[in-house]
């Protein structure tokens, strides 16, 4: 019994092992600059052959951090990105209706946005990985990575597939902006006030949702995407 205790225990960890080992394969492909992403797509180099100087943290947030900055960076559509560009859309470009897949657009300035070629050379790890390896990588419920497509990531996807604290209606601050024009941090000033709503219903309409109200119980309710709201008071006329 004991050495049945034994083997288990050493399997599970050596299962734990070969799962941690897999998503720093996955998820270090955000941290090869662009010359060596180039070479990972087009060279079909593993991420254990290059020099990573900082790895990326395995957690949603140093995940979302990391893409956002790559999101912020165009690159220039030449040469070896150009190529690389070119090999990802014959094998993920547009399939069909549903499937968008991966897009080259290229700005009057000959420059392409890097965040398309980073999500869409996750695809091709997790591709890589399965056909080498010979693992099932987690995928959402349509085979893609959640809440990464082939050209972007939504923040708020990603925080629900990999915490367990539900989907949230948006991602990020609600008080701060990035101005384009100057690209600084700026503040927003937080609005509050009463909002008085009047319904012209008969009174017995008026009676059955004031009841509806009170039995729902709802303390707080969501006020467009970023606003929260409360029923201070309901009168019936």
């Amino acid at each position: 019994m004991n050495n049945l205790i034994k083997n288990l225990y050493f399997n599970l960890n050596y299962i734990n092992y070969f799962i941690l080992l897999n998503f720093v394969l996955f998820w270090n492909i955000l941290s090869l600059n662009i010359e060596q992403l180039c070479e990972f797509i087009l060279d079909d180099k593993k991420i254990g052959e290059f020099d990573i100087d900082r790895p990326i943290s395995l957690d949603p947030i140093s995940i979302l951090v990391k893409l956002s900055q790559i999101k912020g960076e165009n690159v220039s559509f030449e040469d070896r990105v150009k190529n690389a560009s070119e090999y990802l859309l014959k094998y993920f470009g547009q399939k069909g209706d549903k499937d968008k897949g991966y897009e080259i657009k290229v700005n009057k300035k000959n420059q392409i946005p890097q965040l398309g070629l980073y999500c869409c050379a996750l695809y091709l790890q997790m591709q890589r990985l399965e056909d080498r390896l010979n693992i099932i990588m987690p995928k959402s419920a349509r085979g893609g990575i959640s809440g990464i497509s082939k050209n972007g990531f939504t923040p708020k996807d990603i925080m629900n597939a990999y915490t367990t604290e539900g989907k949230k209606q948006s991602y990020g601050s609600p008080y701060i902006y990035v101005d384009k024009e100057d690209k600084l941090n700026k503040w927003l000033i937080k609005a509050n006030g009463t909002l008085e709503i009047i319904l012209d219903i008969d009174r017995k309409t008026a009676d059955k949702l004031k009841q509806m109200i009170d039995n729902a119980g709802v303390s707080s309710f969501y006020l467009g995407k970023k606003g929260l709201a409360y029923v201070s008071d309901i009168r019936l006329k």
